[in-house]
């Protein structure tokens, strides 16, 4: 029986002594507190698990925005699903083509925040605008019509009394069938840009969305130009956050409502045309975009962005071979030690035994391997091996980049559209963006083989790149020219070929001049349709 009556009742019942209500109160506490003890570290426990596994998740996300634009599967950009209320990428052989809506993710290493409000990704041209040949319309003795052109227009840049002056040249004529195709980047630079968005809208015209409307629009949405990725130069931000506001809201709307690709298709009757215009597919973009990867799973930020290439099979297959090269340069060094090895263990024991410090030869190290031995290895290795050539179609899957450090990538769209054996499976694209490289109007081009990637050199690379200074200029780093120059050096032509990527950028944001590609059809002798085209260009 307890001895203290306080904590006791004196009441007896069935032979056991029941406990006071303080008494109660008081053993529930003490169990509690230890179980309370035991829940904290089970707490504790588990929120370190989860806080883990939320860092594990946003390292993974991040390391996939850093590799570019959305999730990756087998080297092939998969894009996201789109959110609820946004449409479905349409597949290339569905009986109603729909506008595809841009997914709301970041794209590119630049990590372009989406946008808010749906963006169209992929737009067809109304059939109404899309040339075609009648005799109805014949205007001359060979049958050319002149009633039905397609007038494509490279970056404005805000220069509106050049456009003007360009669309006076060519007796632009919307009213008699005429119709207008910008290829992006009307705003900025320029004197006018609310001038030159104001006449396209006036003019009926279709365009597609650039890098600058791109730009601008977004700085809008958010008002602020922190929002907007650090590696652009201050003042081309405040640039474009300024025409921005310079913009009516129906202007905006408009440059909001463009898509990021536009398809003509093909022409009616082409198949009498010779190439290119005998193609299947006719594509407007304002940078480029990637071969052997269909239009619906391109990124958009790619697509309005890209200047180059880069090949990520080239890094997987670089380290392999310089993985071997040091395996084979480790064991010429092993195999020039073992005599050493043997002579300085007799030189120990000789030493020991007369009390004496051994003289010991010293070992041969290891030869290091070079950049320029592994890109040789790999050019030898990929001729003896089709595997690894351009003749392997996984070897296409490219990396868009708005540098210039890689493979041009309308070198990459002219081998590999003039490799396909079907014209009708052949698509011509129609770009700007890219005025260093000037106007690429040419029918006769060179093919080139895929060049070699050729990795930074080790003393720059981990070195902090310089702003961009701008869309046009100079290439980020002034040690890339000389990685640049080399793989010119390495770049091989392996023939001649027709153009399939029409770049119309001449400068006009820079002052040169503005130019125009123009599509019109005309009869040939058989009564086919044939496809031809005319470059116009004017000073600004």
């Amino acid at each position: 029986m307890p001895s203290s009556p306080g904590r006791w009742t004196a009441a007896k019942t069935g032979g056991s002594w029941i406990p006071s209500p303080r008494a109660m109160l008081s053993r529930v506490f003490t169990r509690l507190v230890g179980r309370r003890r035991r829940s904290t570290i089970a707490l504790v426990t588990l929120a370190i698990l989860l806080s883990l596994y939320v860092s594990a998740t946003h390292y993974s996300d991040m390391e996939d925005l850093a590799r570019g634009y959305g999730k990756h599967e087998g080297g092939v950009v998969k894009p996201q699903p789109p959110s609820s209320g946004q449409q479905s990428p349409a597949e290339p052989d569905s009986p109603q083509q729909k506008p595809l809506v841009l997914p709301p993710i970041s794209y590119g290493t630049n990590a372009r925040p989406a946008f808010k409000e749906d963006t169209t990704f992929i737009a067809d041209l109304p059939s109404q605008h899309i040339p075609y040949f009648s005799d109805s319309h014949a205007g001359t003795s060979t049958g050319s019509s002149k009633a039905k052109r397609l007038i494509i227009i490279g970056d404005v840049h805000g220069q509106l009394a050049a456009l003007k002056k360009l669309l006076k040249k060519i007796s632009f004529d919307n009213k008699n069938g005429d119709h207008l195709i910008f290829v992006g980047d009307l705003i900025t630079k320029g004197p006018d840009s609310p001038g030159v968005v104001q006449l396209a809208m006036d003019l009926g015209a279709s365009a597609v969305r650039g890098n600058h409307e791109d730009r601008a629009l977004l700085l809008y949405a958010t008002d602020n130009k922190n929002s907007y990725p650090k590696d652009k130069l201050e003042k081309a931000v405040e640039d474009s956050l300024a025409v921005a506001h310079q913009l009516t809201d129906e202007q905006r709307e408009w440059l909001s409502s463009l898509p990021v690709v536009l398809r003509i298709g093909r022409i009616p009757g082409s198949g009498f045309s010779p190439a290119p215009w005998n193609a299947g597919d006719i594509l407007v973009v304002h940078g480029g975009l990637v071969p052997a990867l269909p239009v619906h799973k391109q990124d958009p930020w790619g697509v309005m962005n890209m200047r180059s290439l880069k090949y990520p099979i080239d890094e997987t297959f670089r380290k392999s071979v310089r993985k071997a090269l040091e395996k084979v340069n480790k064991a010429k060094a092993d195999k020039l030690n073992k005599p050493i090895e043997a002579e300085n263990k007799k030189e120990e024991e000789l030493a020991k035994a007369e009390g004496r410090k051994p003289n010991l030869k010293q070992k041969v190290n290891a030869e290091g391997v070079s950049d320029e031995q592994v890109e040789n290895e790999m050019e030898r290795l990929r001729a003896v091996d089709p595997a690894r050539s351009d003749v392997n179609e996984d070897y296409f899957i490219a990396v868009p980049n708005d540098a210039r450090d890689g493979e041009p990538w309308s070198h990459a769209w002219n081998r590999v559209q003039n490799s396909i054996e079907n014209p009708t499976e052949r698509s011509i694209v129609i770009y700007g963006h890219d005025a260093k490289a000037g106007l690429q109007v040419d029918l006769n081009v060179d093919i080139f083989a895929k060049p070699l990637n050729i990795p930074p050199s080790p003393r720059n690379k981990d070195r902090k790149k310089p702003p961009v200074v701008d869309d046009e200029d100079e290439l980020r780093d002034p040690d890339i020219k000389k990685e640049a120059a080399l793989r010119q050096k390495k770049t091989k032509k392996i023939g001649k070929g027709v153009r399939y990527a029409f770049g119309l950028d001449s400068g006009a944001g820079k002052g040169d001049k503005l130019t125009a590609l123009i599509i019109e059809t005309s009869s040939n002798t058989g009564g086919g349709v044939v496809v031809h085209h005319s470059v116009q260009s004017v000073r600004v």
